[in-house]
C-alpha cells in the first residue's frame, strides 16, 4: 500500500540481476502459449501509477499485530 520511486539506474540493476539469474535463461513454455517472462512481469508491476515514466517498489505496511501473527505463522 506504499510506493517508493526508484531511480532508472537502480531499476536497470534490478533487471540485470534478473537477467543474470540462472532460472531466467530459458523460461518454461506451457501449451505452446507464450507466457510473459519474469522480467516482463517485473517491468509491468513496477510501473508507477502516480508518476508517468517512473518505476516504484511497492510495499505493504502492516500493523504490529499483523506482523506478530505472521511471525507466529512461520
Amino acid at each position: 500500500n506504499i510506493e517508493v520511486c526508484i531511480s532508472h539506474k537502480s531499476f536497470e540493476k534490478k533487471l540485470l540481476a534478473i537477467d543474470m539469474h540462472i532460472s531466467q535463461i530459458n523460461p518454461p513454455v506451457f501449451n505452446i502459449a507464450k507466457i510473459a517472462t519474469f522480467k516482463d512481469i517485473v517491468i509491468e508491476k513496477n510501473k508507477s501509477i502516480k508518476y508517468f515514466g517512473q518505476y516504484c517498489e511497492k510495499f505493504y505496511v502492516c500493523s504490529l499485530s499483523e506482523f506478530l501473527e505472521l511471525k507466529n505463522y512461520y
